[in-house]
């Protein structure tokens, strides 16, 4: 185990890089034990940005293409302010993966109204203003809100 990951971080440079040698310094300060977490930073592609959120960065790259930076600012905003290392943050990137890197596509999600970027001010609520505008416009609005 300890050496495909410290043979992971070369880069095909045999193991005369700084990743590399970070790497076996952080297995040999473990005690040459595999993390037991599945969501310790040492199981994502950047298993030394414990601090920087690693599992974002994976998310990142695993959807690469334009979910990227969906699936990045997804699993960052899970990670509490604790870099990337926090169980939240894999459990999003999991979820993520699981459904191929796609945004969900619940029929209710903002994305398919007429105010995507609305989510936290009422997209379906101003959706139904502007599709029922007129005397019913105002009604339609406080239905939905």
């Amino acid at each position: 185990w300890a050496y495909g990951q410290v043979k992971a971080q070369a880069d095909g440079a045999g193991g005369n890089t700084k990743k590399a040698w970070q790497m076996y310094e952080r297995i040999k300060a473990n005690g040459c034990k595999k993390p037991d977490e599945k969501w310790d930073c040492a199981h994502s592609f950047h298993p030394d940005e414990k601090d920087w959120y690693c599992w974002a960065l994976t998310a990142k790259e695993k959807c690469h293409g334009l979910d990227a930076e969906w699936a990045y600012g997804q699993v960052k905003a899970q990670a509490d302010g604790a870099g990337g290392n926090t169980k939240k943050a894999w459990q999003m990137y999991e979820r993520i993966k699981a459904n191929g890197c796609k945004k969900p596509d619940e029929k209710w999600d903002c994305a398919h109204s007429f105010h995507p970027d609305e989510k936290d001010w009422y997209c379906w609520a101003l959706t139904a203003k502007e599709k029922c505008h007129g005397l019913d416009a105002e009604w339609a609005y406080g239905q939905v809100k």
